[in-house]
């Protein structure tokens, strides 16, 4: 059974409709308040965060014997979806997308963990 998760940061503090954000990141909608994010730093963050833990196959793809994930990641937002037991690691990706100011979205609850 797959999960997925989120992570983007708006532009503004106003109150926003983050499933209906979600929704229009997906399919690449427009997204004003949405800000661009540094996906190369991001790259490297997480790289640096899982090389010891996981494998990475691709660009976007980690495994180890417990379990895999992808990760997409674009100027817009990044996309978490994981398979096994992948706990840890989306764990530590939550800290580093925590840094960049982009707190955690679930899609499978449409809540939004952290500040809007």
């Amino acid at each position: 059974m797959g999960y997925s998760m989120s992570w983007w940061r708006y532009s503004t503090e106003t109150n926003q409709d983050h499933s209906k954000t979600y929704s229009a990141l997906l399919a690449a909608g427009p997204t004003p308040q949405v800000e661009t994010l540094p996906v190369k730093n991001i790259r490297t963050s997480i790289s640096q965060a899982l090389c010891a833990n996981w494998e990475q196959t691709s660009q976007d793809c980690w495994q180890n014997d417990l379990g895999a994930f992808e990760l997409s990641i674009s100027e817009r937002c990044v996309v978490f979806d994981g398979y096994g037991d992948y706990g840890k690691a989306l764990g530590k990706i939550a800290d580093i997308m925590s840094e960049f100011q982009c707190p955690t979205f679930d899609p499978q609850s449409g809540e939004r963990h952290g500040s809007t």
